[in-house]
């Protein structure tokens, strides 16, 4: 079942929502990100949601928004203020492959051994990719962040000045890089929005009033290493995550109690 579980991501096609926003974008300057999660939710995932905080005695602590028995990220941030975010996408099926580093597992190293933004992207620029996907990788510690294209074949780094739609400080993508009715949606809201962003704009403006994040709805502020998670309801209701009540949980804290324990 475990084996199967982490083996999903790597054999589906999933849309997910992320942004990131920091500088002139956000209230305070600070950098402020999401990761709206849109997995099915009749499979049942979200019956058991966990936050798991890995300490690590040889890589970086970091915070994984998962769910009991998986191992790998699709969601985290770790205590050098990295935070990751991930989409679904298809490039063809030429530029895809099972031959490499499953995504879960990609993402998992990027939190154990990223000290930087440019460390970050340095290890998905390198590593043996396999299918399409979006990534989102913030550094609150410049504050900046950068959106990534990939798959087994290319790694495309993009910035706020890439593209169209867009907007100073803030990197996004909805659904897809090539999404233009959600990533119009997205742009619309962070633009009205803009550096007035901050925890309340990504949880309500993007996700709820969006309706993305099915699975889990989750936001970073990412300098204060603090987190919002809200996740979809067990069957047989299924109601998106998106729609709930946010949890909030400071990673700061829950390192500091650990390692004062220890």
């Amino acid at each position: 079942m475990i084996q199967r579980a982490h083996a999903i991501p790597d054999l589906s096609e999933f849309h997910c929502t992320f942004f990131a926003a920091w500088g002139s974008a956000t209230e305070d300057g600070s950098l402020q990100q999401i990761r709206a999660l849109d997995y099915e939710t009749r499979a049942g995932i979200q019956d058991e949601p966990a936050l798991i905080v890995q300490i690590p005695d040889d890589a970086n602590a970091f915070v994984n928004v998962a769910w009991l028995g998986f191992i790998g990220v699709v969601t985290g941030m770790n205590e050098e203020k990295i935070a990751l975010s991930e989409i679904g996408d298809h490039f063809g099926d030429d530029v895809e492959t099972l031959a490499g580093e499953p995504m879960p597992f990609l993402m998992r190293r990027v939190l154990e051994q990223s000290e930087t933004l440019d460390d970050a992207l340095a290890i998905f620029r390198d590593a043996k990719r396999t299918s399409s996907y979006l990534y989102c990788v913030g550094d609150a510690k410049i504050p900046s962040a950068r959106k990534l294209r990939t798959s087994k074949a290319f790694c495309d780094v993009l910035g706020p000045d890439d593209g169209d739609m867009r907007l100073p400080d803030v990197v996004y993508w909805s659904m897809g890089a090539d999404s233009v009715k959600w990533n119009t949606k997205v742009y619309t809201a962070l633009k009205n929005k803009h550096g007035r962003i901050d925890p309340r704009v990504g949880m309500i403006d993007v996700m709820r009033e969006l309706e993305t994040g099915d699975l889990h709805a989750v936001h970073f502020d990412v300098a204060g290493l603090e987190l919002w998670v809200a996740n979809a309801t067990p069957a047989p209701s299924n109601a998106p995550g998106y729609d709930q009540d946010y949890v909030h949980f400071s990673f700061a804290d829950a390192l500091g109690a650990c390692r004062y324990a220890e």
